[in-house]
């Protein structure tokens, strides 16, 4: 349905915020990006959407539908995105409107897309509100967006988000700001997602766990995992990976000292990204970034996966 290849974009300075992505979303299936703070998780969506503005350099290839999302006129790209692509932003809910009650900017949506009367527009509200976990939905759609906490809002971002029949749907952070009880509600939603292929970036490993087919891992703009969702949970190839696992708390709270490299500094110092936190690392890994290696029907960037030289 939808591939990245090769896609890196920087900004001005020369820093990389993705370093030569290639991901792949089949259709029909729930793919959830993980990692930390300003991995580039967010960027990625943004990338697909065309929404980096100007001062972004953008390489490589996105492909939908034989299309090079990269390469189509704004004319083009707003099409492709009104037929084909869904996006639930994350942000506590800023992206909506503050002038408006929430129910009239979703049923303004639903008819937009789907072409119904009215009455059946805030029928479909009301129920997609009440599948994001919202428990008095017809109250929420008489509200303003500042009469709703900010949860409140996000869920009626993935309601609205939710409302077309595009096949494609972008998701970013959607249980940010939830207790655990509604993010189990925003998860049976997701999970209960039929006839779309969907990329998810979320900091929540338990929520990915419940949703996802396949989960990608990005540290430091880079993807350095991906594979099934059973199999990374069960054996993590990558030592980051571990890393994440073991900081859950039920894992123990083990979580890894140290932060991500800059990204000014990491082209020039080379090797691989991880190393200088890896517990494992081997003096190859300082010399020189190892390549995406296949490992079974998985992908690790780590050289401990390598065929011996």
């Amino acid at each position: 349905m939808l591939r990245a290849e090769d896609v890196s974009v920087s900004f001005a300075g020369g820093a990389r915020v993705l370093d030569e992505v290639t991901l792949g979303l089949a259709a029909g299936r729930k793919t959830c990006v993980i990692g930390e703070t300003g991995s580039g998780k967010s960027m990625l969506l943004l990338t697909i959407l065309g929404l980096l503005g100007p001062g972004a350099a953008v390489s490589g290839r996105i492909l939908m539908d034989g299309l090079d999302l990269l390469r189509l006129s704004p004319r083009e790209l707003r099409k492709a995105r009104k037929e084909r692509l869904s996006y639930i932003p994350q942000g506590s809910g800023n992206g909506l409107n503050p002038l408006y009650t929430a129910g009239s900017q979703l049923t303004e949506l639903i008819r937009f897309h789907r072409e119904v009367p009215q009455g059946e527009a805030v029928s479909l509200a009301g129920s997609l509100l009440a599948q994001a976990g919202l428990d008095d939905p017809f109250r929420v759609m008489a509200s303003y967006p500042f009469q709703l906490s900010g949860g409140m809002r996000q869920r009626v971002l993935a309601a609205m988000g939710l409302s077309g029949e595009a096949p494609i749907l972008l998701v970013d952070e959607p249980t940010k700001g939830l207790d655990r009880a509604r993010i189990d509600l925003m998860a049976a939603l997701f999970r209960g997602i039929e006839g779309k292929s969907m990329l998810c970036v979320t900091h929540d490993l338990r929520f990915a766990r419940q949703v996802a087919d396949s989960v990608a891992v990005l540290y430091s703009s880079e993807l350095i995992e991906e594979g099934s969702c059973g199999e990374f949970y069960s054996g993590p190839l990558h030592p980051y990976s571990r890393a994440m696992l073991a900081a859950l708390p039920e894992n123990g709270l083990k979580a890894e000292a140290g932060f991500a490299p800059p990204r000014s500094g990491k082209v020039a110092a080379g090797g691989c990204a991880f190393a200088s936190r890896c517990r494992e690392a081997v003096p190859r890994c300082l010399r020189g970034r190892p390549p995406l290696i296949a490992a079974g029907n998985r992908r690790v960037r780590c050289w401990k996966h390598a065929p011996e030289p």
